[in-house]
């Protein structure tokens, strides 16, 4: 008796997998592209959180102060810039905008809230080419906290 049943099976694993490896392997890329854009997202969100809370507890008066006021932004700028550190994979800076009620901190005034906004464009660093051909390459992340103004 012959080991293989057949001679005409043989080989049949082996085209099985080649045609399902490709597929396997484009699911797995784009899962980590996912994975990482997810993790690029959550640090942005944390670092917009953390702005908005340290900013929506500056006293009075230094909200209403124009010289304080720009020193707390420039301080929650560079607290969000540390944060996003460990996700500087792009070439291109984030943008931070810093709103104190409907207008821009100025210091003239008191808000009832602070919302910071962070925007980053994602290069795919894991696949670059591959996966530009099929989504698009760059991801913009736009992550916004708000929080109401407590200071005292």
């Amino acid at each position: 008796m012959r080991p293989f049943p057949s001679l005409k099976c043989r080989g049949i694993a082996t085209i099985e997998l080649a045609l399902a490896l490709p597929v396997i392997l484009m699911v797995l890329m784009f899962l980590l592209l996912a994975g990482s854009l997810h993790y690029k997202y959550e640090v942005a969100q944390k670092a917009a959180r953390n702005a908005s809370r340290y900013l929506s507890s500056v006293s009075k008066l230094d909200m209403k102060n124009p010289a304080q006021i720009g020193y707390h932004t420039a301080l929650a700028r560079a607290m969000i810039e540390s944060e996003l550190s460990a996700v500087s994979s792009t070439p291109y800076p984030p943008t931070i905008t810093i709103i104190c009620g409907a207008a821009y901190c100025d210091g003239y005034s008191l808000p009832a809230t602070v919302t910071v906004t962070i925007r980053i464009l994602a290069v795919d660093t894991l696949f670059g080419g591959f996966t530009s051909n099929w989504i698009g390459g760059d991801f913009l992340l736009v992550s916004s906290a708000t929080m109401a103004y407590a200071g005292t």
